[in-house]
């Protein structure tokens, strides 16, 4: 196979299996209510934002069907009478290709098309006799239900750690007349279909650290979103020497029964130099 074929088999792969699992996982995202969260740059799929168990094994099963359908689309593409990609082998490099992307968050990684299709090319492979329709139906049944299954459990799981980082607002910084950082206020929306999301406060640092936060309790409605002001201090007081910077306050937060810790991400990152 030459370099052309499997460059264009991997790329316009990429691109159809793109389309295809759009049309699939944007309704799953709605109906998740995943659309009101803040996406991350560069990102091939929407990442489930809470951290519980359940919508991580969601989050790397919806990975992994979005991987099938480019490599599925770069399979078909390289298709000729004499030979074709084999599909663990797109699948690796299609792989590859994201998990970079997913790392560098730059348009840069489409770079590394290049170097996977040079490898790719070694992939080809006779065509193989097509599985029947009945075969095939009986696949995508067992997909489909399989997935329903793991995007039921990330939903209930959404109802116990419902705050994620909303995207809309326009959150800032206040400071003094000094120009002293005084709050911090931060995008939040609860995710929720039907329990009220309750802040209780700034869960405590992990480690040392020189941030001093607090935020008073409040309440968002289910679906509901809200704009969160955090007192903002500095104290390098008992705090080892070096460099900390803070990218996300973690908030207490109780749904139902269910308390659980959200990362909230700031508007933008403080830095703090002790020692």
């Amino acid at each position: 196979m030459s370099l052309w074929t499997s460059f264009w088999a991997l790329f316009g792969g990429a691109i159809v299996g793109l389309l295809a699992a759009t049309l699939v996982f944007d309704p799953v995202q709605f109906w998740l209510g995943l659309d009101a969260a803040a996406p991350r740059p560069v990102s091939v799929w929407q990442p489930f934002p809470p951290v519980g168990y359940p919508a991580h094994v969601a989050d790397l099963v919806t990975f992994a069907a979005a991987v099938l359908f480019c490599a599925l689309a770069a399979r078909r593409i390289s298709h000729t009478p004499e030979s074709e990609l084999s599909l663990p082998a797109a699948a690796a490099a299609v792989a590859a290709v994201v998990l970079i992307a997913q790392e560098t968050r730059s348009w840069w990684c489409l770079t590394a098309v290049v170097p996977a299709a040079v490898a790719l090319r070694y992939a080809a492979r006779p065509p193989r006799p097509r599985a029947t329709w009945r075969r095939r139906a009986t696949v995508a049944t067992a997909a489909i239900a399989v997935y329903a299954a793991v995007t039921g459990l990330a939903f209930a799981d959404l109802q116990r750690h419902p705050l994620a980082t909303s995207g809309d607002g326009t959150c800032g910084v206040q400071r003094a007349r000094s120009g002293r950082v005084t709050d911090v206020c931060l995008e939040v929306v609860n995710m929720a279909r039907s329990r009220t999301a309750r802040v209780l406060g700034v869960a405590p640092a992990t480690g040392p650290s020189p941030f001093r936060l607090a935020v008073g309790e409040q309440s968002i409605r289910p679906q509901g979103e809200r704009d969160l002001e955090v007192a903002y201090r500095t104290s390098c007081a008992g705090v080892p020497a070096g460099t900390y910077t803070l990218r996300e306050i973690p908030l207490r937060v109780r749904a139902g029964g269910d308390e659980s810790t959200a990362a909230i991400a700031t508007p933008v990152a403080f830095r703090k130099t002790c020692g």
